[in-house]
């Protein structure tokens, strides 16, 4: 389980290196901010099945008036199965 807050420190913690060091049936929990883990990382990782899952509770992108209702990733986190 993810749960730090976001600074320089932890800005891309969890990378693809460190993804891949994980078991393929862990499953990764993120309840801090997005960008500690890499977004394409991740969605590397579930697509591949290098690790077994995610649960996200935290977005990569938020609503803005220019774009009020995005889609919390620039990936397709939701089409994966």
């Amino acid at each position: 389980m993810i749960a730090c807050s976001l600074n320089q420190a932890t800005l891309g913690l969890l990378d693809a290196a460190r993804l891949r060091r994980m078991k393929p049936s862990a499953v990764l929990i993120n309840v801090s901010r997005g960008p500690i883990v890499e977004e394409e990382a991740l969605f590397r990782a579930l697509e591949q099945r290098v690790i077994g899952g995610a649960v996200l509770d935290t977005w990569y992108r938020y609503p803005t008036p220019e774009e009020p209702e995005p889609r919390p990733s620039r990936f397709s986190f939701h089409e994966l199965a």
